[in-house]
């Protein structure tokens, strides 16, 4: 069981979940929807592309109308068209290369031919005489190039580029016993034939058609008329085949109302930009300002000096005033004449005198 966008393909392979038999199985599913911007580095899908019938298609091959305005064909797999998506995008070129060089068609890719003599399924060896040689060579050049995993970049690069907008769905599963009643799985298989029924036919004669003249909606009215749905026939009861648990009760439940949408936004935009170009260089746009600012400042202050400097008198001499000197006063001081005399001092270097103080007359 897949849980995937309407008219994509059903990638059983990469996401299917299995389903246990005989047993109730419960699908958790969240819906999650991608916005990516296209840009010329990064370019993506754009929704009027994949609407557009004539822009949509991958292939060379005519494809019909899709029955809904949300999104066109794209390409075909066995007779079955399915809208466009990334992955089976790069599968199909692959599947081209392998077309191409070893004369085959891988089975999970999607198959633009029916497989055939000319072009086989690469694990088939139901046309050739030796069919272990020519399985042996195929297998050879599958492992040579067209599934290198190089090439899927190589085509996420240049052709099959991400959608702008598209939903994945992150789906969890858990598995109990179901204890039902016979009668219950009467009635599913009954409502799920009749469904089928009226699809069916609608499709046969075109969407004008009435469906409540279908057969199938004959049998649904049948359930919502019975007034007990335990009474069933013994016939029917045999019809359900219980034996061997050959079926399997699937309950798709969303986990919550809520969407989770991952959007990408414009890293480097107008403000973005600025901020980062002032953040980056503030130091050098600071640095550089001061500079200016001090330069300025510098060559201001140097021309206001010299213009000082011209104006000042340098030619003529300095005046002269006379300078008069006095004579010191002296000091004089009561000296007891006991202070004159130190101790005995032959050579007399003890005696204080008058010039030692600069006094003209002898103290003592």
């Amino acid at each position: 069981v897949v849980v995937h966008e309407p008219g994509a393909y059903p990638d059983l392979e990469r996401e299917g979940l299995h389903v246990e038999p005989g047993k109730l199985n419960e699908i958790n599913y969240q819906p999650i929807h991608w916005q990516r911007l296209n840009t010329p580095r990064h370019p993506c899908r754009t929704e009027r592309v994949d609407r557009t019938h004539e822009l949509a298609s991958i292939t060379s091959d005519r494809l019909p109308k899709s029955p809904s305005s949300d999104y066109a064909y794209a390409y075909t797999d066995l007779n079955v068209s399915y809208r466009y998506t990334q992955s089976q995008c790069i599968h199909l070129h692959m599947q081209l290369n392998i077309i191409d060089k070893c004369q085959c068609q891988y089975i999970y890719n999607p198959r633009p031919k029916h497989p055939s003599k000319e072009v086989p399924y690469c694990g088939s060896f139901l046309y050739e005489q030796d069919k272990t040689l020519a399985l042996s060579k195929r297998i050879e050049c599958l492992n040579a190039g067209p599934m290198n995993a190089s090439l899927k970049r190589i085509h996420a690069a240049t052709k099959c580029f991400p959608l702008c907008n598209y939903y994945s769905y992150e789906s969890t599963m858990s598995v109990t016993t179901w204890r039902t009643e016979n009668w219950q799985l009467h009635w599913l298989r009954h409502l799920n034939n009749a469904f089928q029924a009226m699809q069916r036919e609608q499709e046969e004669k075109g969407p004008a058609f009435n469906v409540t003249k279908s057969a199938g909606y004959a049998r649904w009215k049948e359930y919502l008329d019975s007034q007990n749905l335990t009474n069933i026939p013994t016939n029917d009861l045999k019809k359900l085949n219980l034996e061997g648990s050959n079926f399997a009760y699937v309950v798709l439940r969303r986990r919550s109302q809520d969407l989770q949408i991952n959007k990408e936004k414009l890293v480097l935009s107008i403000s973005v930009l600025l901020s980062r170009i002032g953040g980056l260089c503030s130091l050098t746009i600071g640095l550089t300002a001061a500079f200016v600012v001090e330069l300025i400042e510098f060559t201001y202050l140097l021309c206001t000096d010299q213009g000082h400097s011209a104006n000042k008198p340098s030619d003529l001499a300095p005046m002269k005033s006379p300078i008069t000197m006095e004579a010191p006063t002296p000091i004089v001081t009561n000296y007891d004449h006991s202070d004159c005399l130190l101790k005995s001092d032959p050579t007399n270097r003890g005696r204080i005198t008058a010039d030692q103080y600069g006094y003209h007359e002898s103290s003592c």
